[in-house]
């Protein structure tokens, strides 16, 4: 019995065929860029709303430096950390992770009284964010092999661009 390696879209679409490695649907692709957009919607909203808390919690421009820092210690340390852990855990877990996160994070950004509030529910998102975009564009990219792998990665961007934009768009 030969052991076939199993891909993302064997886990990702119930449709998938795992023994032959052929897709016979692309559900799996659509609900991986959608988790992609809306972990990404979800990342950008708070940034028009910084002006709200900065009355409400009074803080400086370096305070609000940090807190848009803190973010980007968030990603670099999913990115580095945590997103390779989706070629052995798998692609879903850590897309459902990188979801919980997120949703996590909106919960603290509701709750927030304190600039620290602020400061944690930022690095959250940026966690969710950081395995979200190494871990979903890896999926996109094994959902769409071969003559496909442009619509994947046009895909992959345009899930990121597309939620972060969306996502100020409606915060403001």
């Amino acid at each position: 019995m030969t052991h076939l390696p199993v891909t993302c879209g064997d886990r990702l679409d119930l449709r998938t065929n795992a023994r032959s490695g052929h897709r016979r649907g692309g559900r799996g692709f659509w609900a991986v860029a959608a988790a992609y957009a809306t972990i990404q919607f979800g990342g950008a909203i708070p940034i028009p709303l910084y002006g709200l808390w900065r009355e409400q919690f009074p803080f400086g421009n370096g305070t609000l430096t940090a807190i848009f820092a803190i973010y980007v210690v968030g990603t670099l340390l999913a990115l580095l950390l945590l997103a390779p852990l989706s070629d052995q855990a798998g692609r879903r877990p850590l897309l459902l992770t990188a979801l919980i996160l997120a949703a996590v994070s909106t919960g603290l950004f509701l709750i927030a009284d304190d600039v620290a509030d602020l400061m944690a529910a930022r690095f959250v998102s940026g966690l969710a964010a950081g395995i979200t975009t190494a871990t979903a564009t890896a999926a996109l990219h094994e959902l769409q092999p071969g003559q496909r792998a442009k619509f994947a990665s046009l895909t992959a961007t345009a899930m990121n661009t597309g939620g972060l934009g969306a996502g100020t768009l409606a915060a403001g």
